[in-house]
């Protein structure tokens, strides 16, 4: 049996190592841009309360590193105005729709 020193347990004598940080997905930003990002989050939370922190960032990420000919060229084709909405009311009621064809299809099978 292996009798503890009190050496071996002084864990207080010995310093923490500093703690790491992973690396998070997406963009890299200097110090500075990570300052100018931090407040623009707040401003982007203030703004759209209901949105989530993670749709901010992705806002923000989104046109901090699109160059401004691309986002203008986005708004002013429409781009993504013509892409539907997977909650859009035809979309909601494609899906009633299928559903409703699957049942049916079901419920003959069962009485067959």
């Amino acid at each position: 049996m292996v009798e503890a020193s009190s050496s071996n347990l002084d864990v207080e004598s010995q310093p923490l190592p500093p703690p790491t940080r992973r690396r998070m997905h997406g963009p890299e930003y200097t110090p500075g841009e990570l300052a100018e990002k931090e407040a623009w989050l707040k401003r982007l939370a203030l703004e759209w309360p209901d949105l989530t922190p993670f749709h901010h960032e992705l806002v923000y990420d989104f046109c901090a590193k699109t160059p401004q000919e691309e986002i203008d060229q986005i708004i002013q084709s429409g781009e993504w105005d013509r892409t539907p909405s997977q909650f859009s009311p035809e979309s909601t009621a494609k899906i009633i729709a299928e559903y409703n064809k699957q049942n049916l299809e079901d419920d003959a099978d069962c009485e067959q």
